[in-house]
């Protein structure tokens, strides 16, 4: 009896506590990087209204969905991996990627599921000008043509191994697998907003160490393909709606979840008590820098700022201050894309239906890169 009481009076309190502090994340107006409502309507309708109909025709044609590294991490399905789980999408595939005002963009990605020309990795030791890339969707070129992304304007040899959805433990994991294996003159690392909010200990990307069990010649050793390919077919026959909000239940339930109240509480402490730099993305600053160093690479670190009409966050200042503090401190140099953005109107940079940089935006982004590479070099 004692044992009942005890656990129902933690499930009560809990729920006391997540209630006040949604409560208090309504009046202070304190979001992660919520969506403003008029926007959620918007993408809602053309996700419903025009994204299904054109992924309808791009599927028909033989173009398939993208595995995202992350959905390694959150998917139940893909979560039971215990191998190294792949950095990129399905290689060698036809992909769709999105739509946000430019027409459902399309690609094929190269032999390590990347947005690259497949060529760009042949006798990749006597090509000259090497950048590499990280980042998320937005260093990935959502969503646009590749001719139009940040990728498709950087001068010289860009090897892109960008993907959406991607966060500082995969980028950490990238840098330790491709900056051995390219070895760049320039490793570029594209910080976006949300890339502050994660701080986990552990994450299923930190295996990967090294390009050792990831690389196998000049190809993907043969376990990372494979669990490619089974998850771009398990993605397929769990048939997964493209736009759909899940239902009042599961967001109810998403609201109880302890990883949701632990946000809402490392937002507030953020918010109110302190805005040290979060170890993660720490430990990817110190890593570049010294994978870089091995490599004798130029490092840039490159901060892309969020929308305020579709992506609007109170902390984003804060952010972005607490990443320059500690990348000045280590040496590092980095390009705050949020101060060149302020002389111009942010409607044309970002995308015109969507959170994401228009042709350009990106192109901005990009020529600024070109500067400090030449700068450097």
């Amino acid at each position: 009896m004692k044992q009942k009481f005890i656990i129902l009076t933690v499930i009560l309190f809990s729920g006391f506590v997540i209630f006040v502090s949604l409560l208090a994340e309504r009046y202070f107006k304190i979001s992660t990087i919520e969506v403003r409502e008029e926007t959620i309507k918007k993408e809602t309708f053309r996700r419903q209204n025009v994204d299904r109909k054109l992924i309808k025709i791009a599927i028909n044609d033989g173009y398939f969905p993208i595995v995202y590294p992350e959905d390694y991490r959150v998917d139940s399905f893909l979560k039971l991996i215990d191998e190294l789980p792949p950095l990129g999408a399905n290689p060698h595939t036809s992909h769709y990627l999105c739509n946000e005002g430019y027409g459902l963009v399309k690609f094929k990605s190269d032999r390590f599921g990347f947005r690259n020309d497949d060529k760009i990795w042949d006798n990749i030791n006597l090509l000259k000008n090497k950048v590499l890339l990280i980042g998320d969707s937005y260093a990935h070129g959502c969503c646009v043509k590749k001719e139009d992304s940040i990728a498709g304007n950087i001068n010289g040899n860009v090897f892109n191994v960008a993907m959406g959805g991607n966060d500082p433990h995969i980028y950490n994991s990238s840098v330790n697998v491709f900056t051995n294996h390219v070895e760049p003159e320039t490793l570029v690392v594209v910080i976006y907003d949300n890339d502050f909010r994660l701080n986990k200990k552990k994450d299923l990307f930190d295996n990967i160490v090294s390009k050792q069990g990831y690389i196998c010649g000049d190809e993907p050793c043969k376990k990372i393909v494979q669990t490619s390919i089974a998850a771009q077919e398990l993605l397929i026959s769990l048939q997964k709606n493209i736009g759909k909000r899940g239902s009042f239940m599961t967001r109810l339930i998403g609201y109880f979840r302890f990883e949701y109240l632990g946000k809402r509480i490392n937002f507030i402490k953020k918010k109110y008590f302190s805005n040290d730099l979060t170890l993660i993305l720490q430990k990817l600053a110190l890593n570049s820098k010294k994978k870089c160093e091995s490599a004798n690479c130029n490092l840039f670190f490159v901060y892309i700022p969020n929308s305020e009409t579709y992506r609007p966050n109170i902390l984003a200042k804060s952010n972005r201050e607490s990443l320059f503090n500690f990348l000045k401190d280590n040496k590092i140099q980095y390009i705050d894309m949020n101060k060149y953005f302020e002389d111009f109107n942010r409607e044309d940079l970002y995308a015109v239906q969507g959170p994401h940089l228009s042709p350009k935006g990106y192109k901005f982004v990009a020529d600024k890169i070109n500067q400090y590479i030449q700068i450097v070099n």
